[in-house]
């Protein structure tokens, strides 16, 4: 992901965030369902992850430019607490989503507790991630593609009096 992630603001910057962020969310996504998939291969395990760093490092760089590019330049500190509220919120509804998609599949097995029931847990969580990941890359590519019109922002300080 740190190896990528500079070369994909470059990208976002000179040809649009549309491609690298739905591109990288797509890696991602088609990395979490090689993992639901696979067997326990520790090589094809330790590809998916890598696929998955490697589109997130294009995801995230590409969709930070997009959120800002939304907003105008006054507006840039707001933004960005937008933005990272929104990243904090989505990563915890992303564990609390991961573990109803564990517990229900553990609570539907035969014998819960043993491990092919704990993998079809983790599978399962996996694959709603698989989902989720597959439709932001959609959402990425169909999303906005202008910068609003500029509206001017505050000048400076109000004037004392």
């Amino acid at each position: 992901m740190g190896l990528v992630a500079p070369v994909a603001g470059l990208l976002a910057d000179r040809f649009g965030a549309r491609l690298p962020a739905s591109a990288g969310m797509g890696l991602a996504a088609a990395a979490l369902a090689v993992l639901v998939f696979s067997s326990h291969d520790l090589w094809v395990t330790a590809a998916a992850l890598a696929a998955m760093g490697l589109g997130l490092g294009l995801f995230t760089p590409a969709n930070n430019a997009s959120v800002a590019a939304a907003g105008h330049d006054h507006q840039a500190g707001m933004v960005s607490g937008v933005l990272n509220m929104t990243r904090g919120v989505g990563t915890s509804l992303g564990v609390a989503l991961g573990a109803v998609a564990y517990s229900l599949a553990n609570a539907l097995g035969n014998s819960a507790g043993s491990p092919a029931v704990s993998g079809l847990g983790f599978r399962m969580a996996v694959a709603l991630f698989a989902v989720l990941g597959a439709t932001a890359a959609i959402l990425s590519f169909l999303g906005r593609r202008s910068r609003p019109k500029a509206v001017p922002g505050p000048e400076g300080p109000p004037e004392p009096g």
